[in-house]
């Protein structure tokens, strides 16, 4: 989730795929999120080990 200016995101991290999915949006604007997406993808391989250390792996 992220949050942001009153605003609000959801994406799914597709690491299989190495992409992201929007899946909530509540008031980013398309230039945003795209930027968004960008930095998501970018750092990917990074967030999946933050994740897995986290949460354990599947």
């Amino acid at each position: 989730m992220l949050l942001g200016h009153g605003h609000e995101a959801v994406f799914v991290l597709n690491g299989s795929k190495g992409t992201v999915e929007l899946r909530e949006n509540y008031g980013f604007s398309r230039h945003d999120l795209a930027k968004i997406a960008r930095q998501l993808i970018e750092n990917l391989a990074l967030l999946l080990r933050e994740w897995e250390m986290i949460h354990g792996q599947d």
